[in-house]
């Protein structure tokens, strides 16, 4: 009788064992198994680059653009934000900014705050100088443009951009190049700039932007872009940061139309280009 129950007993603890050792197997393949499908999901990383072929055909694209449009001077300019590879068409010249230029404003008065020179809570006009900036970059406010010039001067603007690495900038004119424009966005985006805090507040505002007809309309869904808009007369400009998550790029598109201005056409011509960019740099990939 007592060997009968010691076998029973070291039956079943055999039989414990058994089950608890096939429970950790079947738990160790479910492990290997969940490692090897997460191992091979693409990510970013394995996005393969945009050819030299499909950068070529979208050169192509947007120079018949400014063809079709010779009573317009057109200037692009762009940065491939993932090789930081450049391509410039069109106009080799500066521009009148228009609202583009409110870009430098807020750059230089944030490189005061952050120098200790100037607080974002400071009085400017009959508000903060964090919400006047807001008004300025959000809904283009010209009012609000000008306080910051006000603080700012010709001088100092003049010597923020230069210390950027912008040689083609005149304050007091408002011109500068699309290429200008674009090694602004290109620094902003990197972090190049302002601490994290700072690029975040102006990349926000970007996000927010209005005149969204232009670069906009023609990015698909789902994309973010960042951008300033500038008009003025017969001028129309549009300047962004495209970021799909996978390939960022910076377009900047100026005009100017030397007097002549159909909007549904100059609109459609922004838009065109963008098309270009985007089926190279997002569709494409």
């Amino acid at each position: 009788m007592g060997s009968r129950k010691v076998r029973r007993t070291i039956f079943r603890r055999l039989l414990v064992l058994a089950l608890l050792g096939f429970v950790i197997f079947w738990a160790f393949l479910r492990t290997d198994h969940h490692f090897k499908a997460k191992a091979a999901t693409p990510t970013a990383a394995t996005v393969k680059p945009v050819t030299a072929t499909a950068i070529a055909s979208m050169g192509t694209n947007i120079n018949n653009l400014i063809n079709a449009n010779s009573n317009v001077d057109i200037a692009v300019s762009m940065i491939d934000l993932k090789t930081n590879q450049a391509y410039n068409y069109g106009v080799n010249d500066v521009f009148e900014g228009a609202s583009v230029g409110k870009l430098f404003a807020a750059g230089a008065y944030l490189k005061e705050v952050e120098n200790g020179q100037a607080s974002l809570s400071d009085s400017l006009g009959d508000d903060t100088a964090q919400n006047q900036m807001e008004t300025m970059i959000v809904n283009s406010d010209d009012n609000a443009w000008q306080l910051f010039y006000d603080q700012i001067g010709d001088s100092g603007l003049d010597s923020y951009v230069q210390s950027i690495g912008i040689t083609d900038y005149d304050a007091d004119a408002n011109t500068f190049q699309a290429s200008d424009a674009a090694l602004f966005l290109q620094k902003l985006y990197e972090g190049q700039l302002f601490n994290q805090s700072d690029t975040q507040l102006l990349m926000g505002y970007l996000a927010q932007a209005n005149y969204t007809d232009y670069i906009v309309s023609a990015v698909p869904q789902g994309v973010k872009v960042y951008h300033k808009a500038g008009i003025l007369d017969d001028r129309i400009h549009d300047a962004a940061i495209i970021d799909d998550g996978k390939h960022p790029y910076v377009l900047v598109i100026f005009t100017n139309g030397h007097g002549t201005y159909d909007d549904t056409v100059r609109t459609q011509l922004l838009r065109d280009i963008t098309q270009s960019t985007v089926n190279t740099f997002i569709k494409n990939p």
